[in-house]
């Protein structure tokens, strides 16, 4: 259900009688004091040296910025503490920084400490003849010093430690002295200072007298002011204020000036900057005729006194005053409304370009400014009503310029009809508007605030209703939907975004546009029909969407990841050449016609700041409405040239080392890099790209606005930590890059590996050697042992004692005695038998040994014809089954009791053989004899001597000495207390 709504018409507001106001322009300019670290809010001097630092010669010393930080230096004698004048700091040739102070001694800075000039003592000396120190100059790295002695005259110092003064003129005189690009005045008063001659070197010029003509008596002094290649300007009063023109040293014109100039700068255009003390502020001529003229282009700084004007090498400008620390403009072209009362104090909130040069401008409390921009002059034309402007609108066709806001005020032909008044819901209620859209070829605009409306500027009547339902009473309507932004198609269908998203139009009826976007479903903020029929969506967290109706195809989205500064843009601005402006808190972006290029407006590119709510285009100019000011720029000032970042500590553990090249412990855990880029147009907003590479490997960039990084936990190894910053333009600069090494434990080093690789192929070659002769030698006694074996087997195998054998067996066969000659007969073949099987077995039980033994002793027992008895004793506790021992080990020795102890014996002969078991695994053989009694000692020599030593006993020796199983065995003979002889064999 539709409700028509009647207009009525309003009156004129209050009478437009605002006087106009002059208008001028500031440059943009950033402030620093003591609240950002200077030491001092009275700056004179300014020396940007060659790796882009920025110096300032302060009333409290001296200090360094970055950018970020501002740096001062360890002291030893208080310079931080006393005042470097204008001319009083400049760097060597081996980069560094020299001043002197107002005690009149000079410093320098190297290696991040001041140090005092070693000529100090002279100037003491000298102290009381001069005034202070007015101007500096150093030679090369500090060979030659010159510097101008307030009342004195040039002092000029050696390094071999010589000094002179300069011969002054005997008169009033200003010498101008230049050395390498550099210059002093030499100032010596006479009392009436009514002819002042000027003498320029290396010139070797002099002037006319200055003051000749001129009434009055003294003159004061300022300054020279170099303005190009030979040209100098010289500023004084005498007593009126005069600029003195001169090329090479020559006067060439008069030129009458108001303030007292100290330095004058040239910049690249030509222009000329003028910099005054006594709160005469800075002036801009276009060039030196306008000088002439007295017309400045730009004058501001006004009420502070400016000491120095320094150009980096960014292009931006530095200013020191005496009262309010230093001013810094990234460049002069851009400038800032002033001069119109109320425009200066408030954010501009909008700003639209009308015919013949005129601009309107608002402000967020309502207030509207008539801006004449080719008569310079501007008035308040606020219509007074309006308490909260949004944006301001403006129409070519009709000229008819919107405020609006809550409510809206409409202004055409010199007057405002902000009094119109709706009928809504028979409630009078003023029109308020977020955003307006004028219908093609009428006077009508599309409204939404937050309702729908279409406004008929000749009959003001509500069409739409659409934030609420209409089809319940008042007191049960409930909200449906809140707009933001109105936009129309090429075709005429009305587009509206909502909170949900965007709608169209269609039979009074609001529908979802096709084909469906996902970025549809989001707050739409502002929409602009472009050139070639498509519209442009700021839709909040897009960007903006470029979609063109009935195409069928998605939008295109352009947002921060296409390069736009931000993601959320509350206003667009279609410039008449088909670019569309993208106004957001973090800048303004500038999209091509054909949308393949950004530009992106900020504070690093001149405005006063980044939150840009509207663009116009007018006179050859952008207009800014930001939060610091209406601001103008002609065009985008280009990129200034990131140098590639300055690597300043490494840290490592709590430890600062050199910044390159250096070798690392291997505990170092924590190492921090810090670096910094000096490009001062960017305020100390950079982005940092950084990464570390070891070895081949190539590691991705990390993105970051930080200036540090720490690693934790790094390998032993070779490390290239790379840094990169970015400019204004998105470009970024070449790489600065710290080599380190971390150098491996002691155990990990190339010399250890050595040692250590050294000494275990020592020790392998040593075990190899070790082994192999182990082996030869175990091989060389298994071959001993063997050759023992088939020995010992010889031994028992003994010819003579088989002949004997034989020749007892056939004595019983003669003697007829057949029963002992077959017993004999059979015992000894199992004695053969037993032998041959015993040669195999290196080890026999202890059955087998005392089995063969007894057959052994009962042949020798027969064949010795019973002269002797034996006895085999075997302990009770010895298994003879599991007991093992040595094969053929106590024969020989049994051999040997019955060949030697029973020689001679007819009857009475013993031999006993015992086995005893000695601790857990130990077996003790004994053999006795009682053979003839021996008295001398050993009774074993006698027994057993060189010459009666049985072959077999030897060999039994010999084999348990080898027998690796039998380590602890031993073998000793002893003689028996009244006759014999005991062999006790332990086998361990």
């Amino acid at each position: 259900m539709h409700q028509s709504l009647l207009f009525v018409p309003f009156c004129l507001c209050a009478a437009l009688a605002a006087a106009q106001a002059p208008l001028h322009f500031t440059p943009v300019l950033h402030q620093y004091t003591t609240a950002q670290g200077l030491p001092s809010n009275e700056v004179f001097a300014i020396e940007q040296d060659r790796q882009g630092y920025m110096w300032f010669g302060t009333n409290n010393g001296v200090c360094r910025f970055n950018g970020y930080t501002f740096e001062r230096f360890p002291d030893t004698l208080q310079s931080n503490y006393t005042s470097v004048l204008s001319m009083n700091m400049m760097e060597d040739s081996c980069g560094r920084m020299w001043w002197a102070d107002f005690q009149g001694r000079v410093f320098y800075h190297e290696n991040g400490r001041i140090i005092p000039w070693a000529h100090n003592d002279t100037l003491a000396k000298l102290k009381g003849k001069f005034d202070f120190i007015e101007s500096l100059v150093v030679e090369g790295c500090g060979e030659q010093v010159w510097m101008n002695l307030r009342f004195f005259g040039i002092f000029h110092a050696r390094a071999d430690g010589s000094w002179e003064m300069m011969p002054t003129p005997g008169h009033t005189t200003l010498l101008y002295h230049e050395i390498k690009g550099r210059h002093m005045e030499v100032h010596i008063p006479e009392g009436n200072r009514r002819h002042l001659t000027v003498y320029f070197q290396p010139y070797q010029v002099q002037s006319p007298n200055l003051y000749e003509g001129s009434e009055g008596g003294n003159g004061e002094f300022l300054a020279v002011l170099p303005i190009g290649k030979e040209r100098h300007l010289v500023a004084f009063v005498s007593p009126d204020p005069n600029l003195f023109l001169f090329h090479r040293g020559i006067l060439q014109k008069k030129i009458a000036y108001d303030l007292k100039a100290t330095c004058a700068h040239n910049g690249p255009d030509g222009s000329l900057l003028l910099a005054h003390i006594n709160g005469g502020g800075v002036r801009r001529y276009r060039s030196l005729a306008e000088l002439e003229a007295g017309k400045p282009e730009l004058t501001f700084l006004e009420g502070l006194s400016v000491n120095k004007i320094v150009r980096d090498r960014e292009g931006g400008y530095w200013f020191s005053t005496q009262e309010q620390g230093v001013f810094y403009s990234p460049g002069l072209e851009t400038a800032v409304v002033r001069g119109l009362p109320g425009i200066e104090e408030e954010a501009v909130i909008g700003v639209v370009a009308a015919r013949d040069g005129i601009l309107y401008a608002g402000t967020r409390s309502g207030r509207v400014f008539e801006l004449d921009i080719r008569r310079m002059r501007g008035r308040d034309i606020s219509p007074g009503n309006v308490y909260y402007l949004n944006t301001l609108y403006y129409d070519p066709e009709t000229q008819l310029m919107i405020a609006a806001g809550t409510p809206s005020a409409f202004f055409r032909q010199g007057r405002w009809f902000s009094d119109v008044f709706q009928l809504h819901l028979q409630i009078r209620a003023p029109l308020g508007g977020y955003r307006y859209v004028k219908v093609v070829g009428r006077d009508m605009w599309w409204s939404v605030s937050p309702s729908l409306f279409l406004l008929d500027i000749g009959k003001r009547r509500q069409i739409y209703d659409y934030q609420h339902d209409n089809d319940h009473a008042l007191e049960h309507r409930r909200p449906i939907h809140r707009f933001f932004s109105i936009g129309l198609s090429a075709d005429g269908v009305v587009y509206a975004g909502t909170r949900s998203g965007l709608w169209a139009i269609n039979n009074d009826s609001l529908v979802r546009p096709e084909p469906m976007h996902p970025s549809f479903l989001h707050l739409v903020e502002d929409i602009v029909l472009m050139p070639d029929s498509s519209l442009a969506l700021a839709i909040r967290g897009y960007g903006v969407a470029f979609w063109k109706p009935g195409s069928g195809a998605p939008p295109r989205i352009i947002g921060y990841e296409q390069g736009l500064a931000f993601n959320r843009i509350p206003r667009l601005y279609l410039e008449p050449g088909g670019a569309l402006w993208a106004c957001t808190e973090l800048g303004a972006g500038r999209i091509s016609p054909d949308r393949h290029s950004i530009e992106n407006y900020t504070v690093q590119t001149g405005l006063p700041s980044n939150h840009v709510h509207q663009v116009a285009f007018s006179g050859g100019y952008y207009w800014f409405a930001t939060a610091a000011g209406l601001a103008r720029i002609q065009s985008r000032m280009a990129p200034a040239q990131m140098t590639p970042p300055i690597i300043e500590f490494l840290t490592v553990n709590g430890k600062r080392y050199p910044p390159n090249g250096v070798e690392l412990p291997h505990d170092s855990t924590n190492i921090s890099v810090e670096w910094t880029a000096l490009h001062y147009r960017s305020m100390g907003r950079i982005s940092y790209r950084y990464r570390l590479r070891s070895g081949s490997r190539n590691e991705v960039w990390a993105q970051s606005m930080q200036r540090s990084v720490n690693f934790s936990g790094l390998l032993p190894g070779e490390y290239t930590f790379e840094v990169q910053a970015q400019n204004e333009g998105g470009e970024w600069s070449k790489s600065s890059s710290l080599y380190f090494v971390i150098r491996p434990p002691w155990w990990q080093r190339g010399w250890f590996r050595l040692s250590l690789l050294l000494l275990a192929g020592g020790l392998v070659f040593g075990f190899y050697k070790y082994r192999t002769g182990q082996l030869k030698r175990a091989f060389a006694l298994k071959q001993q042992i063997f050759e023992l074996e088939r020995s010992a087997l010889q031994a028992q195998m003994n010819p003579h004692f088989i002949f004997n054998c034989l020749n007892s067996i056939q004595n019983f066969i003669a003697a007829n005695d057949k029963d002992r000659a077959a017993t004999f007969l059979a015992q000894f073949a199992r004695l053969i038998r037993q032998t041959l099987e015993h040669s195999f077995q290196k080890e026999i039980t202890l059955e087998d040994e005392v089995a063969y033994l007894n057959n052994y002793l009962s042949l020798e027992h027969l064949r010795f014809r019973d002269a002797f008895h034996y006895e085999i004793v075997v302990n009770e506790s010895l298994d003879t089954y599991e007991t093992v021992l040595p094969s053929m080990l106590v024969q020989p020795f049994v051999e040997n009791a019955i060949v030697h102890g029973m020689r001679g014996r007819k009857s009475e002969g013993r031999v006993e053989v015992r086995f005893e078991p000695i601790g857990e695994k130990g077996l003790q053989i004994s053999v006795e004899d009682n053979g003839p009694e021996h008295k001398s000692a050993p009774t074993n020599e006698s027994r057993e001597g060189t010459k009666r030593t049985s072959y077999g006993v030897q060999l039994a020796r010999r084999r348990l000495e080898l027998a690796m199983q039998y380590p602890h065995s031993t073998i000793q003979t002893t003689a028996r207390e009244g006759g014999g002889t005991r062999v006790e064999i332990v086998l361990k």
